[in-house]
């Protein structure tokens, strides 16, 4: 073999393993009869992309903060299904296991129409620190819905957004001559508009209906339209391929901000204040516990002495409101950190 297909073979190889490396799990938690998430699984397939699937929808269940911290991106595809959702806990509440996986680093594409209007109603609607969707997606406010905002006309496309940071989009139209009930959103400072409502010609064009969000800690893509509606199979495929591709660059392109650690065990958990930390140290010596919220504040910090060995810490009761915290262990170099829940 001469030296040119030498080095064609070392980069497919390369390019192989880096592309091995982003594990995929797709939830299903779409509860209706027109297998959209299967239809979005064959792209998946098409595509070459291996991934493992979570029936959210059939089981009535949720993926724990386990299973999804073991995955590089969890895709949550709603569907056109915006009714007792697993993506809020099936009772329009907090999804903390979702929210663990994201406050430690995760990276999430969120998929589907309605999913806002199941938990929050129709549009309009405010958000702020401490909603899940100011804090992760980086909505700042929800603002109209297609066919009930636009006198009853559904969105005609999705236009690839100017300034978006996913090059390469194509434009998206429907298997219908427009779509109901996507959502038009405002970005928070940081967030960038992927996609907007379209065309020129449209009562609400302009809306972003496709946001990226990276916070510093966790990624995620949310797009307020079902994928599986795009009017051809080709162009739900190319689409998927460039978010996909781009999701595959940022987890190549940056280290992971927090290492996941099960030697870390918190105890009770969730709590009401009190809470133990048990840990193995091969050394004494001086450790640092620290507590985060979810926007990366420290809102506790404690220096503690620590002998050799499996030992316990109590931890003073917390002053700390209900709600999701990290708890960071610094020691002799390591450090290791587990999500908290406030009561």
């Amino acid at each position: 073999m001469n030296k040119k297909l030498l080095l064609l073979a070392a980069l497919l190889f390369s390019f192989t393993l880096n592309f091995a490396q982003m594990s995929i799990l797709l939830v299903d938690d779409s509860d209706d009869s027109f297998g959209h998430v299967e239809t979005f699984a064959d792209a998946l397939d098409s595509l070459g992309y291996a991934y493992s699937t979570y029936d959210a929808s059939g089981t009535q269940s949720i993926p724990s903060g386990t299973m999804l911290q073991s995955y590089d991106l969890v895709i949550w595809h709603t569907g056109s299904d915006g009714d007792s959702l697993s993506l809020w806990d099936l009772t329009d509440t907090t999804n903390f296991p979702l929210e663990s996986y994201l406050s430690l680093g995760g990276r999430l594409w969120l998929i589907g129409t309605d999913f806002l209007y199941d938990r929050y109603g129709g549009a309009p609607d405010t958000f702020s620190t401490g909603d899940f969707p100011y804090d992760y997606l980086g909505v700042s406010s929800y603002d109209v819905q297609s066919y009930i905002d636009d006198g009853s006309l559904g969105l005609p496309v999705a236009d690839p957004a100017s300034g978006s940071p996913i090059s390469g989009l194509n434009q998206l139209d429907w298997i219908f001559s427009t779509l109901w009930y996507v959502d038009g959103v405002t970005p928070v400072n940081g967030a960038q508009i992927v996609y907007e409502m379209g065309d020129n010609s449209y009562v609400l064009s302009g809306y972003p209906c496709g946001l990226w969000y990276d916070n510093g800690t966790s990624q995620v893509l949310s797009f307020y339209f079902n994928v599986s509606q795009i009017s051809t199979f080709d162009k739900m495929k190319t689409m998927t391929g460039t978010v996909l591709e781009f999701f595959q660059s940022q987890l190549t392109g940056r280290e992971n901000l927090v290492v996941r650690d099960n030697d870390l065990v918190l105890f009770p958990n969730p709590t009401n204040g009190n809470v133990n930390l048990k840990f193995t140290a091969e050394t004494g010596g001086n450790a640092m516990v620290q507590v985060f919220s979810t926007l990366g504040q420290e809102v506790y910090t404690r220096e503690i002495s620590v002998n050799s060995g499996t030992q316990v810490v109590n931890l003073p009761s917390l002053d700390l409101q209900s709600g999701l915290y990290v708890v960071q262990l610094s020691l002799n170099g390591q450090k290791m950190q587990q999500t908290l829940i406030r009561k």
